[in-house]
């Protein structure tokens, strides 16, 4: 019985279904082979030209796009002209561009970071120049942010206001902090810090409100520096409830009963701050042998800090400042004015401070002691040396 679908081929044979999808399969696969490898060599070689094309085309298209027109270029004219009809128009086709950009989480973010920053490029170069105005001992305290109490205790004219002044700009360039600074009264604070507070930030252009001279300055991150008093132990309450990154205590040694505005109110009024607080003593050693200065002085857990007026290259002819003192008033190098002022000697007491003079003690008494009087005192008050 013959095929009822026969096909005709070239050779005018007949063969089956079959056999011709067979040959048609081949064929297909063939052509699919061939294609395949032209398209491969035809990318490889757009890939090689796109490499040596590609930079060609974009510096053509940067200089066309930076070449000068008039008084501009291309690229400032379409900006301008883009953002004049975003403005014009805010539900035109640019208006719509320009607001998904503006209100992009990404963007924000974006910028954010980089004003961030910024801001912390800012206030570290702010910091190196403070710091630069500082000699090397005081730089050295200016340097130290990691401990949380530290002390320092220098000779006259060895340039520790100078370095309380920049140790409080130090802290406030960080937003948010609140400085304080206390000396034996108002008036000694602002005498002490007024004139060098001013002429720093003059010289260092930081926008500020307020005046040294009102013991209140307010800074546009938000930080404040505060200089105040403290006498007695009524002054404690106006320091209660407030919060402080820095607290430097000037003139330590003079200050009257301060273990109770320091460990009852200005410690806790740091917590706010963790590790980024600091309370800093400063002053020269203290005349008598029983003082608040000298229980921190010889605290193992507080940071040291000591240098003299002769570690000061801003005193001229510093090798003949202690004749001439010593001219002045009558005394000699081994007077104990003399080493506690100049030469920052913690051992030298001054005799005068003490109520009792050239006084012995004793464990157990010598055999030959006799005594023909005995005075006993009874003390009451809560302030004086005694």
């Amino acid at each position: 019985m013959s095929n009822p679908n026969p096909v005709h081929t070239k050779g005018s044979q007949f063969e089956s279904n079959n056999e011709v999808q067979k040959k048609a399969q081949a064929g297909r696969k063939k052509s699919k082979d061939k294609e395949a490898a032209t398209q491969a060599i035809t990318k490889s070689s757009a890939i090689k030209t796109g490499k040596r094309v590609t930079p060609e085309v974009k510096e053509y298209i940067r200089e066309e796009l930076l070449k000068p027109t008039g008084s501009s270029n291309y690229m400032k004219t379409f900006i301008k002209a883009f953002l004049k009809e975003a403005k014009d128009d805010p539900n035109s086709r640019c208006g719509q561009l320009l607001a998904s950009a503006m209100f992009s989480d990404q963007l924000l973010t974006h910028l954010d970071e980089e004003a961030n920053k910024q801001m912390a490029k800012d206030r570290e170069f702010l910091i190196y120049r403070i710091r630069n105005t500082l000699y090397e001992k005081q730089q050295e305290l200016f340097d130290n942010t990691i401990d949380q109490t530290i002390i320092a205790i220098c000779t006259r004219r060895a340039g520790k206001t100078e370095c309380n002044a920049r140790l409080l700009l130090r802290d406030v360039i960080e937003p948010g902090h609140n400085a304080l600074y206390l000396n034996r009264s108002f008036d000694n604070a602002v005498r002490q810090l007024g004139k060098p507070l001013d002429e720093l930030l003059m010289k260092l252009d930081m926008p500020h409100r307020g005046q040294v001279s009102s013991g209140y300055i307010e800074f546009d991150n938000g930080s404040t520096i505060t200089l105040s008093g403290y006498n007695n132990k009524g002054d404690i309450d106006r320091y209660r409830g407030g919060h402080y990154s820095l607290i430097i205590l000037d003139e330590i040694s003079h200050l009257r009963s301060p273990k109770v505005l320091i460990e009852e109110v200005l410690e806790p009024s740091q917590v706010d701050y963790g590790k980024e607080a600091q309370m800093v003593f400063t002053g020269t050693p203290p005349r008598n042998k029983v003082n608040y200065a000298r229980e921190l002085w010889n605290n193992p857990k507080i940071k040291h800090f000591h240098w003299s007026f002769m570690d000061n290259p801003f005193i001229p002819d510093k090798d003949t400042v202690i004749d001439r003192i010593c001219e002045k008033h009558g005394c000699t190098k081994e007077s104990a004015f003399i080493q506690r002022e100049y030469f920052g000697n913690m051992d030298a007491i001054d005799e005068d401070s003490m109520v009792f003079r050239g006084y012995r003690t004793y464990n157990e008494l010598p055999k030959n002691v006799s005594f023909e009087k005995a005075y006993v005192g009874v003390d009451f008050g809560f302030e004086d040396a005694a």
